[in-house]
């Protein structure tokens, strides 16, 4: 396992499905979380393994008539994070091919739609599990009844908790249980699946781990993305404004203000890997210098979340092998 690797939790781990080189093929895709839950198909009709898709990165296409990729065994997920796009802008009309657009879910049994497109929209079908199942997409909670996908090739992060969870007959990617013409068109890149619903620290975690891998930010409502890491606890923070003073033959004192309070912070990260610190650069270079974003400050509680724009480059020393500090200034909007 690589260091990136790490960051998923193992506890509650029921699969991994991602790309590894070397042993992925367009026909299975192994499960790397020990279970051995590997989601294959015959060769003849599989998506197809695309290379440089997402970040440099492979994913597999289903054009809408590829078999799907199937695990059959009992498990019951409760927690799942997945990594694809569908290809066109909407998703297809009921009744013809493609409608219902499985992305995944179980093989057989009824109750195991997770992830199957709403025909003539933009979202995902509300299988109806009820006030506890939750949908987020990059990290944003939307409603059971407008869990918007990411179309037209746009990937996104689409995060289910469900504390019941799903009682599932296997695991099925690229179409929806037993309907033929229910089938995905688009991107599949990598899913990850617990047996509970994770701990707040364990779901930071879980996107840091695919802003390193894949370049994908958490967003807001408003659609500004979200600085993907932690600082140290330590981190300068001030809050000022500016002011106008002078003080007149006779002693008088006078002051105005032009503008607001702003917050700035200056954070230091500490020890990082190579690879947090590239994808920090690339965050820093898609912002710098006018595009503002999301700087969420855990030292809060609940975390503060301040609209900022970067004052800064991005310097940083490398301590020792794989151990790079780096940092930034940022003001606020």
């Amino acid at each position: 396992m690589s260091e990136t690797d790490y960051l998923i939790p193992t506890s509650g781990l029921l699969a991994w499905h991602k790309y590894k080189a070397g042993e992925s093929g367009s026909h299975i895709i192994y499960d790397y979380s020990g279970n051995s839950r590997h989601i294959s198909c015959s060769i003849g009709n599989e998506p197809v393994l695309t290379t440089n898709v997402i970040n440099g990165r492979p994913a597999w296409y289903f054009n809408g008539s590829r078999d799907p990729l199937v695990h059959t065994g009992t498990l019951t997920p409760k927690h799942i994070f997945v990594v694809a796009a569908y290809a066109d802008a909407t998703f297809p009309v009921s009744g013809g091919a493609g409608e219902y657009a499985g992305l995944l879910s179980g093989k057989d049994t009824a109750n195991s739609a997770i992830l199957i497109g709403d025909p003539t929209t933009t979202k995902f079908y509300d299988a109806g599990y009820g006030s506890t199942h939750e949908y987020r997409k990059r990290d944003v909670l939307l409603a059971n009844s407008n869990m918007q996908a990411g179309m037209s090739n746009n990937f996104a992060i689409y995060e289910l908790r469900y504390p019941t969870g799903w009682s599932l007959d296997g695991i099925q990617v690229g179409k929806d249980r037993t309907f033929t013409n229910r089938k995905w068109k688009g991107y599949f890149v990598e899913q990850v699946m617990f047996d509970r619903v994770l701990s707040e620290p364990e779901i930071f975690a879980v996107y840091e781990y695919l802003a390193i891998m894949f370049l994908l930010w958490k967003k807001t409502s408003a659609g500004l993305n979200v600085w993907p890491f932690h600082p140290n606890w330590s981190r300068p923070l001030t809050t000022g404004k500016r002011v106008l003073s002078s003080v007149s033959v006779s002693g008088a004192f006078k002051a105005r203000t032009k503008g607001t309070r702003k917050i700035g912070v200056e954070p230091t990260f500490e020890t990082r890997s190579p690879e947090e610190y590239q994808t920090a650069v690339e965050f820093w270079d898609d912002h710098y210098p006018g595009t503002s974003f999301i700087y969420r400050d855990a030292a809060f509680s609940p975390a503060v979340d301040t609209e900022m724009r970067f004052t800064s480059d991005l310097p940083q020393t490398a301590l020792d092998t794989r151990d790079v500090t780096y940092s930034f200034q940022a003001e606020q909007v």
